[in-house]
């Protein structure tokens, strides 16, 4: 059996949250660890049959998942931590059986560089399951693993980098370590974080901590949107105000969740000038409301003269999806009454869901009012959360009367 690594990643920084959760990538692959690299790239761990590898993909735009060549140096790799201030960050690379490596990237001008690497410690690990976080100045090394005297499956264990060689792992003790296993270890702000199973779920717990001592204080559960019950909930990191994990549901499917200002979290083609704020605040042209309204259940009615389809959660259109919305409306007649429904899929938080299916109609009406001007349209949005799943029903209708 494949080892699976359970792992945690980039420019951690630590906060409870109580804001709604966002679904960036849904998938039924056995999927662990997900990094959002400058606010655009997914970066995750795909278990598949002979191994587990890195794969990059651009958030919100559907075909673009790559199995990164760089990154898969080993038949088991995964990112197990970072340094924001020289732009590297680090990745687990199993290559043979007494052959394993923590190897030092940075990534620029959508390139992965590969700048040194470090020998793993010698473990005698008797679970099928291995860990990692390393501290951004690569002295601390938290191992999830079954060593030695466990405390009862897999538990969580410190190493320290003396200049030339890993100390022997030393187990952070009974308040962290129980009888249930413990993994995806990572440090933040003098705090350690991990999941515990718990039956076939798992939560995500924190604990103060400094390195070098046995954790005396009992680990809390993460309050909030986090842990979702009866869910596989793990992998939860911080990077700057946002906050990225995994959580699996009892039917097979795998969700990445983000908190975060939708707006800050996915790129555009309709360019970066403008806010949501931009694309709410100009009023409907004078006059034309009231008529529409009165008019738009039988519109809505027919079938949409354009629908036009998005990536997993975007708010936005990609390039392509941008021309043919350009093309379309240069044919129409000027003063046309143009009627925009912004829809979601029925997959994920229902307030989540409002604002997706709301933020894409009035980001398609805002460009529309701005970019087409001169055609002097009469606009109607108005947006709808659909039951169905699946990537045709995440979209935007324009009909026009």
């Amino acid at each position: 059996m494949k080892r699976i690594i359970y792992s945690a990643a980039f420019f951690i920084t630590i906060a409870f949250s109580a804001q709604a959760q966002t679904p960036i990538k849904e998938t039924r692959e056995e999927v662990a660890d997900v990094t959002l690299l400058n606010k655009e790239l997914l970066i995750y761990t795909k278990k598949e049959k002979d191994g587990q590898f890195l794969y990059t993909e651009q958030l919100g735009a559907t075909g673009t998942a790559t199995k990164e060549p760089a990154l898969n140096l080993g038949s088991v790799n995964t990112v197990v931590g970072s340094n924001k201030e020289n732009n590297e960050f680090f990745v687990y690379h199993r290559r043979g059986r007494k052959d394993e490596v923590i190897a030092f990237y940075t990534y620029a001008d959508g390139a992965f560089t590969k700048v040194g690497e470090r020998q793993l410690p010698r473990l005698k690990n008797q679970s099928y399951n291995l860990g990692l976080f390393l501290t951004p100045d690569k002295n601390d090394l938290l191992i999830a693993a079954e060593l030695g005297k466990t405390k009862g499956y897999d538990d969580i264990y410190l190493s320290k980098w003396s200049g030339n060689r890993w100390s022997k792992p030393k187990n952070l003790g009974k308040q962290v370590n129980t009888r249930q296993p413990e993994f995806a270890p990572f440090l933040a702000n003098d705090s350690l974080y991990f999941s515990r199973k718990d039956g076939e779920a798992a939560y995500v717990y924190a604990v103060p901590f400094k390195a070098g001592t046995v954790v005396e204080q009992e680990p809390v559960k993460l309050a909030g949107n986090i842990n979702q019950e009866n869910a596989f909930n793990a992998y939860y990191k911080k990077q700057g105000e946002q906050e990225l994990w995994i959580t699996a549901d009892n039917e097979g499917g795998y969700t990445a969740y983000t908190t975060g200002a939708e707006e800050e979290t996915y790129g555009s083609a309709f360019g970066d000038n403008y806010s949501f704020e931009d694309a709410v605040s100009t009023s409907q042209y004078p006059g034309t409301v009231a008529e529409m309204k009165a008019t738009a259940s039988e519109v809505k009615s027919r079938k949409a003269d354009l629908q036009l389809l998005y990536g997993f959660n975007s708010l936005y259109l990609d390039e392509a999806a941008v021309k043919e919305l350009d093309a379309f409306l240069e044919n129409q007649q000027d003063k046309a009454r143009i009627y925009i429904t912004g829809y979601s899929d029925g997959k994920g938080v229902k307030s989540v869901k409002q604002e997706v299916s709301r933020k894409r109609a009035a980001y398609v009406e805002w460009y529309i009012k701005h970019k087409l001007a001169h055609k002097n349209f009469w606009i109607l949005s108005d947006h709808t959360v659909l039951d169905e799943l699946g990537a045709a029903y995440r979209k935007v209708e324009i009909r026009i009367d």
